[in-house]
């Protein structure tokens, strides 16, 4: 009898062994999991706001007789659709339903209902985000360096301090110049 119960998992004398390297390993993987998709709904609720203040300044300026311009028109349907699309998202993600349970809510709603979520909180959107902050940076650190590669090069191998500040100094001098053109264009008057 007890070789039955052996032979069929039922011996209560055995203790099952906790292999804590691969518990490790699945904490791990689902942090990971966690944070990521935390990082998501924060990048696209800054993205969600940020659809807001445009939409905000773009009203203020109607309001005062500007006419707005067709994509102007577009980025204020769409961020009235985000906020509409948002209730029912967000009242789906409270429901409690089993993880299967929101999969297959979701899954449903993607196929039939493409443009149901928010649009700043697609993969799309998100992106572009990120692409256009890259650029960002990069065309302020290019502002800031120069483009000219042999006065960077003599930036950094300037053995004396006194140059190296100098020319720094000039080269930020020459940024802010650039950047106060680029914000009074046509105004004739330099700041």
């Amino acid at each position: 009898m007890n070789d039955l119960k052996s032979r069929l998992g039922l011996d209560t004398q055995l203790i099952p062994t906790m292999n804590w390297g691969s518990l490790g390993i699945v904490v791990s993987e689902n942090t990971n999991k966690l944070r990521d998709a935390w990082r998501f709904f924060g990048e696209g609720t800054k993205l969600l706001i940020s659809d807001l203040q445009y939409v905000w300044l773009m009203l203020t300026k109607a309001v005062q007789g500007y006419t707005l311009k067709p994509r102007e028109v577009n980025a204020i349907r769409r961020t009235a659709k985000d906020l509409l699309t948002l209730i029912p998202v967000t009242i789906i993600l409270i429901i409690p339903l089993s993880p299967v349970g929101h999969v297959l809510v979701f899954t449903f709603i993607q196929r039939f209902f493409p443009d149901f979520y928010p649009s700043c909180y697609t993969d799309k959107r998100l992106n572009l985000k990120r692409l256009f902050s890259e650029v960002e940076v990069k065309d302020s650190s290019d502002l800031l360096l120069g483009n000219d590669a042999n006065e960077w090069d003599a930036l950094m191998t300037s053995s004396n301090p006194s140059e190296y500040v100098s020319l720094l100094l000039r080269r930020i001098s020459l940024s802010v110049q650039d950047v106060s053109k680029s914000i009074f264009p046509s105004s004739g008057v330099e700041p």
